[in-house]
């Protein structure tokens, strides 16, 4: 079995990467093997541009009250989400940059099967929630 947790399949932006990966999962596999992943349904996630808003706070180890802002912009023609994430700790402000590619169903389970993947099973959730294509 081979297993990429936390998202990680999102982190493959461009359709070049995502087949590399396929490649090299399915080549490493031994017959009857198991490739699990987790990857967000972009109908169900909330794709817009936003300016900066405040996301909410938090009290770090040294007691120091540390203020979470930040930005989202989504390029749809490259289904790529850019998170900007800002941590005020009031004497100074970090920033941090995400992107993640929001790949849809269609295309996901083509690329599957085109890397020889046989789609088994396919959740909303942890719970085994069966999936659902609409939000």
């Amino acid at each position: 079995m081979i297993y990429l947790a936390g998202n990680a399949f999102q982190a493959f932006l461009s359709d070049e990467d995502q087949r590399a990966l396929f490649e090299t999962v399915y080549k490493h596999l031994e017959p009857n093997g198991l490739f699990v992943f987790e990857t967000r349904n972009p109908l169900g996630t909330d794709l817009s541009n936003q300016e900066e808003s405040i996301w909410g706070k938090f009290i770090d180890k040294d007691g120091i009250t540390v203020k979470v802002s930040g930005t989202q912009s989504y390029d749809s023609s490259n289904q790529i989400m850019h998170w900007v994430t800002f941590h005020d700790w009031g004497s100074e402000k970090t920033t941090s940059r995400i992107a993640c590619r929001f790949t849809d169903n269609d295309t996901l389970q083509r690329l599957l099967t085109s890397h020889g993947f046989c789609i088994e099973n396919q959740y909303s959730d942890w719970d085994k929630t069966p999936f659902s294509f609409h939000h």
